[in-house]
């Protein structure tokens, strides 16, 4: 008999675009997939973390009743907050995600990340677009929360994160869906849930790698509005499900 091989989930990032990756989810578990790595960046890590942190219940109402206040620190006065967010977030040298980070640390456990049988990691970036990678094993005691916050700092929009002693930033700018950390990781398969153009880091050709992508173009990225995201919430579920038969023939071949 042919060996089963480990299979990864990629989680790109894409700000508000990750309720795509979410609706996907939700339609992937229907189907019975099972994965043996799991990584992230930017808003893919957000994701990923909190599944290995066993609070997918949490993580699905998080995107459900997710709008803008629910993510930054920012009073906004427009009624287009898209467009404010990207004109006046780099006047304040980023929004801070207080709100957002607040529910992820109320919710991350460490414990739970670091006894989680299936594998993790993330990425983001330091100065000169220098890629870098954390796997939960290499996380210092206390940091994961850390990690992932910076993995999501999409600066100039959103404030630069300090982690091992340097200031860095959102993994979109050295390797927006890390399909080779997962590699590192053990996967020798890979589903990955590619939302957003951005950085990416070569992939050896013979690797056995199925993307999902948007059926249909997405809304701009840092528009994080209620009924934006459930549309694309909606979306990723619909994709998964109208690709049903090709997605279970790769997983099961």
């Amino acid at each position: 008999m042919p060996s089963i091989k480990k299979v990864g989930l990629v989680l790109a990032g894409g700000g508000a675009r990750g309720g795509y990756e979410i609706g996907a989810l939700k339609a992937l578990e229907e189907l019975g997939f099972k994965y043996d790595v799991i990584t992230g960046t930017s808003v893919g890590a957000i994701n990923a973390f909190m599944i290995l942190s066993n609070k997918k219940d949490v993580l699905f109402q998080m995107w459900d009743t997710i709008d803008y206040e629910a993510v930054v620190d920012y009073k906004y006065k427009w009624k287009n907050k898209s467009l404010e967010t990207i004109l006046k977030a780099p006047f304040h040298n980023g929004f801070a995600l207080t709100p957002l980070e607040k529910l992820i640390n109320d919710n991350i456990d460490e414990d739970a990340i670091r006894s989680n049988p299936i594998k993790g990691g993330l990425v983001f970036t330091e100065r000169f677009f220098k890629y870098r990678s954390a796997k939960v094993e290499e996380m210092e005691e206390g940091s994961i929360s850390n990690y992932i916050f910076t993995s999501s700092a999409a600066h100039p929009f959103l404030k630069r994160k300090v982690v091992r002693g340097k200031k860095c930033r959102d993994g979109w700018f050295s390797d927006n869906v890390p399909v080779n950390l997962a590699l590192e990781l053990g996967a020798e398969k890979i589903f990955a849930i590619d939302i957003m153009w951005g950085i990416n880091r070569k992939v050896a050709k013979d690797v056995d790698i199925y993307y999902l992508r948007p059926s249909k173009k997405m809304k701009f990225f840092l528009n994080f509005s209620n009924d934006v995201v459930r549309e694309a919430i909606e979306m990723g579920y619909n994709d998964v499900m109208n690709k049903k038969e090709e997605i279970l023939n790769f997983l099961n071949n």
